[in-house]
């Protein structure tokens, strides 16, 4: 397998090796995770207001339209819902690994803060 110990995705960190190949749940160099190896692969990556889920297709063989994207922008248990969906008929075993990267992305959008309005005082500026 030429993947296995030359890949350009490659990152070996304090006897680690990790994998920076997007549309990889767990950033594991393994074969179940790796979206290049496997004929079925999940990927969720964030987005502006929401995450993009990307399933690979069969019919497609270059890199650029090998994958359905879907961005999912609803409130947290609706998208996590549509993850569990795609995962169930597609990839079942990677479902608890891509609702843990769903909390991850969902944490990190956080929601925006609004500032307080500002206070008019009543005697003016003196």
């Amino acid at each position: 397998m030429i993947l296995r110990n030359q890949s350009k995705f490659l990152v070996k960190r304090n006897g680690i090796a990790l994998s920076s190949e997007p549309g990889n749940l767990k950033n594991k160099h393994s074969f179940k995770y790796s979206t290049l190896a496997n004929s079925k692969a999940i990927g969720l990556e964030r987005a502006e207001d929401g995450a993009v889920l990307s399933t690979k297709l069969k019919t497609k063989k270059s890199p650029k339209g090998m994958f359905k994207k879907v961005t999912l922008k609803r409130d947290f248990r609706r998208v996590a819902k549509s993850i569990k969906g795609a995962c169930a008929s597609y990839r079942p075993d990677l479902e608890k690994d891509a609702l843990a990267r769903w909390t991850v992305i969902h944490r990190s959008l956080g929601e925006k803060k609004k500032s307080a309005p500002v206070k008019k005082s009543r005697r003016g500026n003196k």
